[in-house]
């Protein structure tokens, strides 16, 4: 991978919007690139590009699915951010020289889809220049199935994101030092050395929540505040109760006032078994 500046400023706020939701794409999915696949679904999750699908003869909502599920296919990464990749990066200084060609003062969807010519993408034998995805000349279209008269009507939902970034900044996303932390808690506790009974559900990357299966119990909830802080969180009934750790460079360790985040684990995992009775100095 070579170091890319990328000048997102002169790109209109739809088509930031779309990178943007490219990038989150393949980085919830661990993919080590952004393709011309992430940003044809990011397109058309929004319902953009639509239209120039049913011109050309194709259902969008297939479309849609087959390319999510060969994102799928895509074996997950290291966790590492993902990165441009080469096409991609290849097609947006495209999309730059064809905005200016234009007279255009912000690349736009049209110029970026055109640029990217997602028709391998698509699996395409014909696909005219003029139906291209970005293409934004409006003609009489077959009346839309339920799918697609929906995907349209949540364009009022979807341009929130942009909208709201503008305004207040994009959302915090977790350090590499707090992922790796919270994946080696959750490695430590994958099977085989899951302990009996102890329910240990990532559902969400960044967060694990643990608890007993076969009892009631409390439940742990390991997660992160901006901007590098761990939290061990203990929610019984209505009381909950929050450690907080920051990595201390001085001792390499992850550290509260007073402990030390997998130390302090052990023993809120440890309550969980109020039924084995461990002598303190044997834990």
């Amino acid at each position: 991978m070579t170091d890319t500046v990328v000048q997102l400023e002169t790109y209109s706020v739809n088509a930031r919007a779309a990178l943007a939701d490219a990038q989150k794409l393949a980085d919830a999915a661990r993919h080590p690139q952004v393709t011309a696949r992430h940003v044809l679904v990011a397109l058309l999750a929004r319902g953009w590009g639509v239209d120039a699908l049913m011109r050309a003869g194709h259902d969008p909502g297939q479309v849609l699915r087959s390319n999510r599920s060969y994102l799928d296919a895509i074996p997950a990464g290291s966790g590492e951010p993902s990165y441009l990749s080469t096409p991609v990066l290849q097609a947006m200084e495209a999309a730059e020289g064809m905005a200016a060609t234009l007279g255009r003062s912000k690349v736009d969807l049209e110029c970026l889809t055109r640029a990217l010519d997602v028709t391998p993408t698509l699996d395409l034998a014909e696909w005219p220049v003029h139906e291209r995805l970005g293409t934004t000349r409006q003609v009489e279209a077959p009346r839309p199935s339920f799918e697609l008269a929906v995907m349209r009507a949540s364009r009022v939902l979807q341009d929130l994101a942009p909208e709201l970034t503008e305004k207040v900044g994009p959302e915090p996303r977790p350090s590499f030092r707090v992922i790796h932390t919270l994946d080696a808690i959750l490695t430590a506790l994958l099977p085989p050395h899951t302990p009996p009974g102890l329910r240990v559900d990532p559902s969400v990357r960044g967060r694990l929540v643990l608890g007993r299966t076969d009892a009631p119990s409390p439940t742990i909830r390991c997660g992160w505040e901006p901007p590098e802080r761990i939290t061990v969180t203990i929610e019984s009934g209505e009381r909950s109760a929050t450690q907080r750790y920051a990595w201390s460079d001085e001792a390499r360790l992850w550290k509260s006032d007073d402990g030390e985040l997998f130390a302090d684990l052990r023993e809120v995992i440890l309550s969980l078994y109020p039924e084995v009775n461990i002598p303190s100095d044997d834990r």
